[in-house]
This record gives structure tokens, C-alpha cells and sequence, in this order.
């Protein structure tokens, strides 16, 4: 992990409904999904798949097994079956039969595992699931080879610090779950690990106690920012600079991007607002652009200060920043930019589309999709 950019969040916002489109209810789904599974050819996984799904969110597990058996005998390539597998170990633990996840992951293993995201999943929830009988020895082992083949995903980062910690190595643990709440700052269950584990050994609070603060208003900030979202409120856009028809372009460049072009834009004119807007969380992404943002009492070098500021507002907003430099000083000043917390970094002028394609990776975050059908333990 870069040190420098220790306090650098990832999440993912919703984006709301498109036009004309609703949410079907459980009723309306299942009775849907039935229609398509009896006009189906011989081998309807896809729908079995989600019959599967709907199941399980609604707490009907005999239901989704049949499912998901029926798809299984279906399936001839090893990769699918091993994803059926992993389905019916999910199952089992929706109905909290840990023993019972834990023999279907491990038949998984003799079906040639590699490393994807089926076989990430294996041995997250394996760990998982040995966490849950208190056999936090295996938990660890199973979550350790998770991370070696995805160290992107959250997920067995929180799995192993509950590991960690029921094998009494309480310093470990917890920056396991700092880690896990950076990785995916959209799911709170790490950061609560974490405060549950500095309530029970406060000799961790000197060292933690920081780090659990930040996480905990990364999370309120993610859960406020995803309503809005979802309610289709607008994105909350800070300017830094200027330059009018330059910041008449990241506008245009930001609705290709945000559904229905839900845009809202504040400016700041010098160093200090952009400070006092992180102080305040109130905006949802920064278009930074140093050489066009004015001093104020801090002196005239937008890279020293630029640096700085950008240091700062990373410990108070997870908010994810677009620094915009002259072609001259990209060179120069880049890794600086990205090293004080920049989530990316442009030289001017730009390709529109250019500006687009960074302006959506910070705005729906760096998470990846799941494979069909999974949960997420």
C-alpha cells in the first residue's frame, strides 16, 4: 500500500431508474421469471439463476437449492459447475448451516480451481463460513489465498481480520478491517468490526482511534451520497479555478457520463474554499485545476500548496478528485498530484472523451462486478 494515499476510499454511487422503467415486486418477478422457465429451451440456467437469487433474498432456501441443482445437472464446463457450487454453499449459509457452506466450497476444489473471481469467492466464503464455527486458523488460510488472487476486493480483508482477531492477533485484525472499509467504503461491516474490536481492547484506541473516526464519516458520507443518488439528486460537483470555458467543459463532459445529466456545480475561486468545501462534505467529486485557482493567503506555487490541500482534503472528504495540469508540467508535477491523493490526472487540453473516461471511474469508483448471482460475505 502507498502510505501517502493510505485515506483514499473506493465506493460505487447508484445511478437512478432510466425513464419509463419500475421495480417489479416479488410477485410480479417470480411470476415473470416461472413464465420464462416454462417457455424455456433445455437448458435454462440464466432463468433457474435468477429464480435462484429471488429465492434467497426472500429467505426461501429449500426453493433456491432445487434451483439451483437443476441448473448444476445442466452444466458441463468445469468453471460453471464450480460457480453452482459456490451458489449452493451461499445457500446454505442464507439458512446459517455454516458446516453444511463448507462442504460444498470444499467440492469445489477438485474441480481444477484457478484465479478468478468464482475461485476468489471460494475461498473468501470459506473463510467466512470457518469464522462462523470458530475456526479461525482455517478462516485465515482460506482468506489469505482469497487476497492473492483478487487484493482488490474487500471482502476477505473484513473475513480475515475477524480471523485475526479470534486467534488473538488484535493489531493485525484491526488494520485488516481499515483496509476492507477502503476497499469498499459502500459496506459498513468492516468499520463496525472495528469499533466492536477497540470497545473490546481499548490498549488499540492510541493507534486506531483515528482510523475508525475516518472510517466511520467515510461510511456516512457513502450511505448520504448513494440516496441522493438513487432518488436522482444531483451530483455535487466542486470547480476549482477560473477558467470559464474550461469548467464549461468538465460540465458537458460530466452529463455524457451521470444518467440524466443530474449535475449540480459550486466553484471555488482560490485554496481555501476548496478546503472549507472538504471540511464540510458537501461535494461529491473535485475538478481541480491548480495553475487556475487563485492563492488567496497561502502564496502563489499550486504545486506546493496544491499538494497540500489535496493532503488535507483527503482526511476530511473520501469525495474522488480529477486534478487538470497544462501539458508542460504533467511531466513535472503528476506523481506529485497522484501521490497527495488525485484520483486522476489530466493534461490540457484534453480529448473530451478522455476527461469522460476518468470522470466515470471516480464517480461509480474502482469496485468490480460480481459473477452472477453472488452475495457478498
Amino acid at each position: 500500500m502507498n502510505d501517502k494515499r493510505i485515506w483514499r476510499f473506493q465506493y460505487r454511487l447508484p445511478q437512478p431508474l432510466p425513464e419509463g422503467e419500475k421495480l417489479l415486486t416479488v410477485e410480479e418477478a417470480e411470476q415473470e421469471l416461472n413464465r420464462q422457465l416454462q417457455e424455456a429451451d433445455e437448458n435454462p440456467g440464466t432463468v433457474l439463476w435468477e429464480l435462484a437469487r429471488l429465492y434467497n433474498a426472500t429467505n426461501r432456501q429449500d426453493q433456491a437449492l432445487h434451483c439451483l441443482r437443476r441448473a448444476l445437472a445442466g452444466e458441463t464446463e468445469v468453471e460453471a459447475k464450480a460457480h453452482c457450487v459456490l451458489a449452493l454453499g451461499q445457500t446454505m449459509e442464507q439458512a446459517r448451516d455454516y458446516p453444511s457452506a463448507i462442504r460444498f466450497y470444499r467440492e469445489a476444489f477438485a474441480m481444477e480451481p484457478v484465479n478468478n473471481d468464482v475461485w476468489y469467492f471460494i475461498n473468501n466464503n470459506l473463510g467466512y463460513s470457518y469464522n462462523q464455527v470458530e475456526q479461525h486458523s482455517e478462516a485465515e488460510t482460506f482468506c489469505r489465498a482469497a487476497i492473492a488472487i483478487n487484493p482488490n476486493r474487500h471482502n476477505a480483508y473484513k473475513n480475515l481480520g475477524i480471523a485475526l482477531q479470534g486467534l488473538g492477533k488484535h493489531s493485525e485484525a484491526a488494520q485488516c478491517l481499515v483496509v476492507a472499509t477502503q476497499k469498499n467504503a459502500n459496506d459498513p461491516r468492516a468499520t463496525e468490526h472495528l469499533r466492536q474490536l477497540l470497545e473490546a481492547k481499548p490498549e488499540l484506541n492510541e493507534e486506531f482511534a483515528g482510523q475508525l473516526a475516518l472510517c466511520q464519516r467515510t461510511i456516512r458520507y457513502v450511505a448520504d451520497a448513494g440516496r441522493r443518488a438513487t432518488q436522482g439528486i444531483a451530483l455535487r460537483v466542486l470547480l476549482g479555478g477560473n477558467d470559464g470555458e474550461l469548467n464549461e467543459t468538465v460540465v458537458s463532459a460530466l452529463r455524457k457520463v451521470i444518467q440524466r445529466g443530474s449535475v449540480e456545480t459550486v466553484q471555488a475561486y482560490d485554496w481555501e474554499g476548496i478546503m472549507e468545501d472538504a471540511r464540510t462534505g458537501t461535494s461529491d467529486l473535485f475538478v481541480l485545476a491548480p495553475e487556475h485557482i487563485g492563492a488567496g493567503k497561502k502564496g502563489p506555487e499550486p504545486l506546493r500548496f496544491g499538494c497540500d490541500v489535496l493532503n488535507r482534503c483527503a482526511a476530511c472528504s473520501p469525495a474522488p478528485v480529477v486534478v487538470l495540469l497544462a501539458k508542460d508540467k504533467l511531466a513535472e508535477w503528476r506523481q506529485a498530484y497522484s501521490d497527495a491523493g488525485a484520483d486522476a490526472v489530466l493534461g490540457l487540453p484534453f480529448h473530451p472523451n478522455a476527461l469522460a473516461e476518468a470522470l466515470k471511474r471516480c464517480t461509480q469508483g474502482h469496485g468490480q462486478d460480481l459473477p452472477s448471482g453472488l452475495l457478498l460475505p
